[in-house]
C-alpha cells in the first residue's frame, strides 16, 4: 500500500527536484515497516546567519499505527544534505519500531536462566 506523502515547503521555492527526492526516498521508508499510513515532510529556511548561511531545518512525521515516528533534522546551507540525514534517522527509527512490533528485542529484555549444575559438579 503506497503511503500518502505530502511536502510542505517555507521560506524557500519549491522545486521539481525537492519534490523527487522527497517522493524517492519515501517509498524507501515502505520497505522497512509494512504499515506507513502517512509521510508527512517539512523543508524549511530560516532566516540567514551572519556567519552560518541560511541554515535547513527538516521535519519528517511518519504515521504508524501506535507511535508516530518523529525526526527533525538541521543541516546548515544545504536542504539536500537535511533531507538526506533526516530520512536516514527515520530509517532507522522505523526500523526499530518495525522489531518491536513484531516482539524483537535482541535479548535487551530477557530475564537471564537461574545457573544449574555444571557438569563437573554431577
Amino acid at each position: 500500500m503506497a503511503a500518502q506523502v505530502r511536502l510542505t515547503v517555507r521560506g524557500m521555492d519549491r522545486s521539481q527536484a525537492l519534490e523527487t527526492q522527497v517522493r524517492e526516498r519515501s517509498t524507501r521508508l515502505e520497505h522497512f515497516h509494512p504499515r506507513i499510513e502517512s509521510i508527512d515532510v517539512a523543508i524549511e529556511m530560516e532566516q540567514h546567519h551572519k556567519h552560518h548561511g541560511n541554515p535547513f531545518k527538516v521535519r519528517i512525521v511518519v504515521g504508524v499505527p501506535g507511535n508516530d515516528v518523529v525526526v527533525n533534522h538541521q543541516h546548515d546551507e544545504d536542504a539536500y544534505l537535511a533531507l538526506r540525514d533526516a530520512f536516514d534517522a527515520a530509517t532507522r527509527q522505523l526500523k526499530a519500531a518495525a522489531s518491536r512490533a513484531r516482539g524483537d528485542d535482541r535479548g535487551r529484555n530477557r530475564v537471564p536462566e537461574p545457573a544449574g549444575p555444571s557438569e563437573d559438579e554431577t
